[in-house]
Order: structure tokens, then C-alpha cells, then sequence
């Protein structure tokens, strides 16, 4: 009997938690409904694209001297990719600059220091054929902001380089960013 109370109580929490914060997130929105949003809703980013060559190269650069930790080290609980094929270094997290990691790339920290409005950003990099499983983050009143910096040419059908969110696709370019 408890245990079939418990499971009632997590299903009203569910759909509650549904209804009113899902709910006045998405009527109280600045941007609207998602999953991926237009650029030009963010002007104030396209500083990262009139600069992503060099950000790419201090990228490359980097990662040519040091191999990034992988996202269970960072994060253990994260299951999400758990074959070594994500590799992730935390430039700001929170609000709070990682120095020893954005010392690697000054133009990158030049730029992310006059954004003061992305609370948290890093470089994330994927080995050829990773796959991410399906995943919803810790809070979806986030905005994610992708800047794709060296992009493989897409693979032939039935396979697929890009980024789903639901059921809408949205495929990876140099130069050219994703917000979702």
C-alpha cells in the first residue's frame, strides 16, 4: 500500500511539475518554444562566429599537447556516452572562470569574458562514430549555444552528424551555430 502511495505521489509531483513549471517556462519564455532558435535572436554571440577560425585553431592547438578529460571523468554520473569518445575541458562553470583552462585559449577567454551572460561554457569533442544516447539535461529553462568549429563532411544514409532534440534534427556546419 505504501509502496502504490509512493508511486501516486511521484506521478501528481510529475504531472504537476509538468503542468506549472513547463507551463509558465514556456509563457514566460524571452526566446518561445524550441528545441533549436534562430541566431538572430542572439546577436550579442555572433562575436564567437566572426571569430570561430581562431578559436578553432587555439582549439586544435590544444588539443594537440594535451588529451581533454572525458565526460565520466568530470562527471561520473553521467552515462550519456559511455564509450571514451567525449571529450570535454570546463572553461566557466556557473559563473566561475576555470583559469588554468582558459589560459589555453586567449582569444577564447578574451571573448567569453565580454559575455556576461553565458554562464557556463566548454570544449566538447566528439571521436568519429561517438554517439550520444538520448538525454534530457539537469534543467530545460537552459539555452545551448553550438559553435562548430571542424565539422566531418556527413556520412552516407542511413547515418547521420547532427544533433536531435525530440524529434527534430538540426545537422552540424563550420561557421554556423545552433541554439537549442
Amino acid at each position: 500500500a505504501v509502496k502504490n502511495a509512493v508511486h501516486l505521489l511521484g506521478k501528481v509531483l510529475d504531472l504537476a511539475y509538468d503542468y506549472f513549471v513547463i507551463e509558465y517556462m514556456i509563457k514566460h519564455s524571452l526566446v518561445g518554444i524550441g528545441p533549436f532558435f534562430p541566431p538572430v535572436l542572439f546577436p550579442h554571440l555572433e562575436v564567437l562566429e566572426e571569430n570561430w577560425e581562431q578559436i578553432r585553431d587555439e582549439v586544435l592547438n590544444a588539443r594537440t599537447q594535451e588529451r581533454f578529460p572525458l565526460l565520466q571523468e568530470v562527471e561520473p554520473s553521467q552515462t550519456w556516452e559511455t564509450n571514451g569518445n567525449w571529450e570535454i575541458l570546463l572553461l566557466r562553470v556557473y559563473n566561475l572562470d576555470i583559469p588554468e583552462n582558459l589560459n589555453k585559449f586567449p582569444c577564447l577567454s578574451k571573448l567569453l569574458a565580454s559575455l556576461d551572460d553565458v554562464p557556463t561554457a566548454m570544449i566538447s569533442l566528439l571521436k568519429p562514430g561517438a554517439h550520444i544516447a538520448p538525454h534530457c539535461g539537469y534543467y530545460n529553462g537552459v539555452l545551448r549555444y553550438h559553435l562548430g568549429l571542424a565539422i566531418p563532411s556527413q556520412p552516407p544514409p542511413p547515418r547521420r552528424l547532427g544533433i536531435r532534440v525530440g524529434n527534430q534534427w538540426a545537422t552540424w556546419k563550420e561557421v554556423c551555430f545552433q541554439t537549442l
